[in-house]
C-alpha cells in the first residue's frame, strides 16, 4: 500500500517537472524570438531613416517650374499650375531673399525640399506637406537633423552639431543619447522614460551612474557628470543637460557648473504653411508690379502728377507688425495673425486657441524681432537659429508700446 503511494506521488512529481520544463523552453523560445522581433524593427527603422537621407540626395529627374503669381494657385490645400493638379518641383526666389524649392505630387507637397537666406539653410523631406526630415545648417555653424514619425508625425530622432559638441538623441522607443564630449564618445539610456511619458523624474543622483540618463567624463584629475533630463508639452521638447564637476572617488556631485536647454518641434512642422508664405511674397512682388507698370503706362496731368508725388514720399503709416522680409518665416507670420486679431480689431480671446508653450513662443518673438538679446538659454538657441534674428540690445524697452500691450495680454494667458 505505501508502495503505491510512492509510486504515484513519484508520478506527480515528474509530470510536475516535464510541466514546468515545457514551460521554460516555451519561455526561452518566446524571449529568443521577440529579441529576434525587436531586433528586426529596429534594422527595419534604421533602413527606412538610411533611405530618408539618401533621397535627399538624389540626383532630381522630374519637371521643374519656376513659382510665378499668375500660373500657379492654391485651392483647398493644394497646389494647382495652370488649372491642374501640380506634380513637380516648384523653385522661387523672393525679394526677401529666400530662394529654394518644394516637391509636389497631385497638389500635395511629398519629397525634397530646400530653403536658403543670408548663409542658412534648411533642407529636408516631406510627406503629405508635413516636414518628417529636417536639416538644418545656420551660418554661425550650427547645425541640427531632425527626424519624424511618417506615420503620427512624432518626433523620432535629433542630431545637432554646436562647435566641438555633438549629441544624438532618439526618442523611438526610449529617451537615449550618444554623446560626443572632448573627442570621445559615450551613451545614455533611460530605460523606463519614454517620449509619451511626458515629465522626466529630475532628482539628483548620489552615486555613480545610478541615473540612467547622465554620462561621466573622466578627465585626467577630475570628473565631470552631464545629467539629461527630457520634458514636453503639446508643440515643444525640451532637452536640458546639466554639467557638474564631480568628486573623483565617489563621483558625487560636487559643484553645479551650468546648464543649457535645446528646443525642438514635437511634430514636423506644416511645410505647406510656409510655402503659403512664400507664395504671397511672391504675389505680392507681382501686384507690385503690375502697380508701377500700370502708373507708368498712364499720362498724368501736372496736377495729378503733384499730388501722386506728394502722397508717395509722405510718411509711411506706423504698422507695428512684422516686415515683408521677414513674413516667410512661420513664428513672425503668427505673431502677425496675433496682433492683427488682439491689437488692431480687439479680440483677446484670439490668445485662447494658443498652448501656454505656443503663447511663450509668440511672446518672445515680439522682442526677439526688435532685436532682443535673450538672456534665458531657452530663447537664446531657439532665435539664434531663425535667419532673422539679430540681437542688437539688452534692453526690454525696444518693442513699441501697442507690442508691449500685447506681450502683457500674452503673458496672462500663460
Amino acid at each position: 500500500m505505501l508502495k503505491t503511494k510512492k509510486k504515484e506521488l513519484l508520478k506527480i512529481l515528474i509530470l510536475i517537472f516535464v510541466f514546468i520544463f515545457a514551460v521554460s523552453c516555451n519561455n526561452i523560445f518566446n524571449f529568443g524570438n521577440k529579441n529576434k522581433t525587436n531586433s528586426k524593427s529596429k534594422e527595419k527603422q534604421e533602413n527606412e531613416e538610411k533611405k530618408q537621407k539618401e533621397q535627399i540626395n538624389e540626383e532630381y529627374t522630374g519637371i521643374t517650374v519656376p513659382l510665378d503669381a499668375v500660373n500657379f494657385s492654391i485651392e483647398n490645400e493644394l497646389l494647382y499650375y495652370n488649372k491642374q493638379l501640380f506634380t513637380g518641383r516648384v523653385t522661387f526666389t523672393t525679394n526677401e531673399g529666400y530662394s529654394g524649392y518644394f516637391t509636389f505630387s497631385n497638389g500635395v507637397m511629398e519629397g525634397v525640399y530646400e530653403l536658403k537666406r543670408n548663409g542658412n539653410v534648411e533642407i529636408g523631406k516631406t510627406a503629405g506637406n508635413k516636414a518628417i526630415y529636417v536639416k538644418t545648417k545656420s551660418n554661425s555653424g550650427y547645425e541640427n537633423e531632425i527626424i519624424y514619425d511618417e506615420n503620427n508625425g512624432l518626433i523620432k530622432e535629433v542630431n545637432y552639431v554646436d562647435g566641438e559638441y555633438e549629441d544624438n538623441f532618439d526618442f523611438s522607443n526610449k529617451f537615449s543619447g550618444k554623446i560626443k564630449k572632448f573627442g570621445k564618445i559615450y551613451n545614455f539610456s533611460e530605460s523606463t522614460k519614454k517620449i509619451k511619458d511626458g515629465l522626466n523624474d529630475e532628482t539628483e543622483t548620489e552615486s555613480k551612474n545610478n541615473n540612467k540618463n547622465e554620462i561621466i567624463v573622466d578627465k585626467k584629475d577630475e570628473i565631470f557628470i552631464y545629467n539629461y533630463s527630457l520634458r514636453e508639452d503639446d508643440d515643444y521638447i525640451i532637452i536640458t543637460e546639466r554639467q557638474y564637476k564631480g568628486d573623483k572617488k565617489n563621483y558625487r556631485y560636487l559643484v553645479f557648473m551650468g546648464e543649457k536647454e535645446e528646443i525642438f518641434p514635437r511634430f514636423g512642422k506644416d511645410m505647406l504653411k510656409v510655402f503659403k508664405s512664400i507664395f504671397t511674397d511672391i504675389q505680392g512682388a507681382s501686384n507690385a508690379q503690375i502697380n508701377t507698370s500700370t502708373n507708368a503706362n498712364n499720362e498724368i496731368t501736372q496736377e495729378t502728377a503733384t499730388n501722386y508725388q506728394s502722397t508717395s514720399t509722405s510718411a509711411p503709416s506706423q504698422n507695428n507688425n512684422t516686415s515683408n522680409n521677414q513674413s516667410s518665416d512661420e513664428d513672425l507670420a503668427t505673431l502677425d495673425r496675433v496682433y492683427d486679431e488682439v491689437i488692431n480689431k480687439g479680440n483677446e480671446s484670439y490668445l485662447n486657441n494658443f498652448s501656454s508653450s505656443q503663447l511663450s513662443i509668440i511672446r518672445n518673438t515680439i522682442y526677439a524681432k526688435r532685436g532682443y538679446i535673450f538672456k534665458k538659454e531657452k530663447y537664446k538657441n531657439y532665435f539664434s537659429r531663425k535667419s532673422w534674428y539679430k540681437g542688437t540690445s539688452y534692453s526690454e524697452n525696444i518693442i513699441t508700446p501697442n507690442e508691449k500691450k500685447l506681450a502683457e495680454l500674452i503673458l496672462s494667458k500663460e
